[in-house]
């Protein structure tokens, strides 16, 4: 097998707060199981990710809390780790992009990015209503604004629909208020806008380059029936990388942190760039490295239309070569939320679940939102944990510490069977945590497999999604090493 030079690159969270269990089962745990696997074929693997600092969700917490900008980034940067950390979800590099060694890299990024898909004037300024609280006397940020969906009806807040994943525009919210003065009547006050024409012909070629689900594809065919091909460069507001410090203007606009993901993609790339000790940013034309992506289904405008946009007009960066995406997770049957206390945090997961990291992660695998919604039932989870750590107990007990024997296994054709669909399924063209979950289940619950084949096979299958206790069993295998596991796989 021919091996290559792989850039991950996740999805990166607002530092508004800590990730949930929602969170967790959508973007982050994929890549890093993703991660593993690729690195047990052999091939040479970075995975690096960001915070999304200008995001203005953070603005509200900043409030509550009495704190600036910088502090609520640093903390929750920190409190996001914790969360990856306890569900043993790893990465090379995480950044917190106003850390001093980021800050000016990522402005000069973006700089360099606005100005060469701007030179050619392919751009537009629109001007657009925007919602005004004329008795607090300020504009009413995405963090601020809520409203009812104009394409589903659904419930939402910001400007990306948490039911339907279409980005909306501010004057096409129905029923505007703002969530932090919600007796206040809102005004509409005009603002000029910068946007760039997309291609769509080029955008559709690429969602299909990238294997992007039809469902994913569809969001984008929606807006840009609805809008027209226009990618968002600058919104209002007081918090982000200003556009006037970039181009000449007299606009008080700051750049669209969403477009602008793209910029944090190519810092990420800087450090994947140090970790494989390769010549080019794995994002420039000229790289030959394989960039994978993941988002939810609420980010598909910025990425799959905003990032291939600003990529298409570069002179220097392309996009990303594949895409892994997955639709919104629930919490027994309701949305996450923080402020009805919904909700499981990641770094308190395994207290409140009373479990390990393991299991967890296996259960997440198993109900993965991959291509609708799904749900984590506590219930189900209860019974799910019982069943699995009944497993585990038994190998401790019996297995762990007893010197195994590969072969009897690898000439175990059911097995040999499994371990092809797990291959599959952790494919980038056929990438499904579901089917690999399922996988591992059918192997415990095979009662015709030989004990000791059962033990080994379980580590050899789980070795990605769940390290912890297949890392243990396969370190009693004598002369056993990371080799010997490539050859299996391969």
């Amino acid at each position: 097998m021919i091996k290559k030079k792989y850039a991950l690159i996740p999805v990166m969270p607002t530092p508004n707060g800590p990730l949930h269990l929602g969170h967790l089962a959508g973007p982050f745990l994929k890549m890093d199981i993703l991660a593993r696997h690729l690195r047990i074929l052999g091939h040479y693997v970075s995975i690096v990710s960001a915070t999304d600092p200008y995001e203005s969700h953070i603005l509200p917490v900043c409030k509550k809390e009495s704190k600036d900008e910088l502090t609520v980034c640093k903390e929750n940067y920190s409190n996001i780790n914790k969360c990856l950390e306890n569900l043993s979800i790893k990465y090379d590099n995480f950044i917190n992009p106003l850390d001093d060694e980021y800050r000016e890299k990522l402005f000069e990024i973006t700089k360099k990015i606005i100005i060469q898909v701007l030179k050619d004037g392919n751009f537009s300024q629109k001007d657009e209503a925007i919602h005004f609280n004329s008795r607090t006397n300020d504009i009413v940020v995405a963090s601020r604004i809520a409203g009812i969906c104009p394409s589903c009806n659904a419930n939402m807040g910001g400007y990306h629909c948490e039911c339907c994943g279409q980005e909306v525009s501010p004057e096409e919210l129905i029923e505007p208020y703002d969530t932090e003065n919600k007796d206040d009547v809102l005004k509409i006050s005009r603002t000029s806008t910068l946007f760039i024409d997309s291609d769509y012909e080029y955008i559709s070629k690429r969602m299909i380059d990238c294997n992007v689900p039809d469902e994913i594809k569809n969001i984008v065919s929606v807006y840009i029936k609805k809008h027209g091909p226009l990618v968002r460069i600058s919104n209002p507001g007081d918090w982000g990388i200003k556009l006037k410090d970039i181009v000449r203007t007299d606009s008080e606009d700051v750049v669209f942190t969403y477009t602008n993901l793209i910029s944090l993609a190519i810092l990420c790339g800087e450090e994947i760039k140090k970790n494989l000790n390769i010549e080019y940013n794995p994002l420039s034309k000229d790289s030959d490295c394989i960039v994978v992506g993941s988002f939810g289904f609420d980010n598909t405008i910025p990425f799959c239309l905003s990032v291939d946009t600003l990529a298409n007009l570069s002179d220097e960066f392309r996009g990303f070569d594949y895409y892994l995406t997955n639709f919104f997770y629930t919490l027994d049957g309701k949305k996450f939320s923080t402020s009805r206390r919904h909700c499981i945090w990641g770094y308190d997961a395994l207290e409140i679940l009373e479990t390990n990291s393991d299991i967890i992660r296996l259960y997440l695998s198993v109900t993965s939102p991959e291509l609708k919604k799904t749900n984590f039932s506590t219930d189900e989870f209860n019974e799910f944990r019982n069943k699995i750590q009944d497993f585990m107990i038994s190998i401790n007990e019996d297995k762990l510490y007893k010197p195994l024997n590969i072969d009897s296994v690898c000439n175990c054709s059911f097995f040999k069977e499994s371990l092809r669909v797990i291959k599959k399924s952790l494919s980038l063209e056929n990438f499904s945590l579901q089917k690999s979950g399922k996988t591992i289940i059918n192997w415990i619950e095979n009662s015709e497999i030989d004990q000791d084949v059962k033990v080994l096979g379980f580590a050899l299958l789980s070795t990605s999604i769940m390290p912890g206790i297949s890392d243990k069993i396969i370190s009693n295998i004598e002369g056993f090493d990371d080799s010997l596991l490539n050859e299996i796989y391969s």
